[in-house]
């Protein structure tokens, strides 16, 4: 019986996973759509999903510049679309 339950759990946390990452495909495709091909690939096409609560999305980038330039520029417009795929979501952090 636990082992069903953790198989369950397992089976849950992949779906849950799955479903950021589809939620984060979208994100990002509106956010090319809305700033178009050349600038989205210069300040996002390095931009990684890393992990998803109910609340608060946490993306990655490689360098400080790159976070600092999103965070200043862009991180309301992400929020306001990662809001449009899940409303419950108070956060997003670079």
């Amino acid at each position: 019986m636990l082992e069903k339950e953790t198989d369950a759990a397992e089976k849950a946390r992949n779906m849950n996973i799955a479903e950021a990452h589809t939620a984060f495909d979208r994100v990002m495709l509106k956010l090319k759509s809305r700033l178009g091909a050349e600038v989205f690939s210069s300040w996002f096409g390095r931009l990684k999903l890393v992990e998803t609560s109910k609340s608060v999305a946490r993306l990655s980038v490689p360098t400080p510049f790159l976070r600092a330039w999103i965070n200043n520029h862009y991180l309301p417009l992400i929020a306001e679309l990662w809001r449009e795929e899940n409303p419950a979501l108070l956060k997003v952090e670079i």
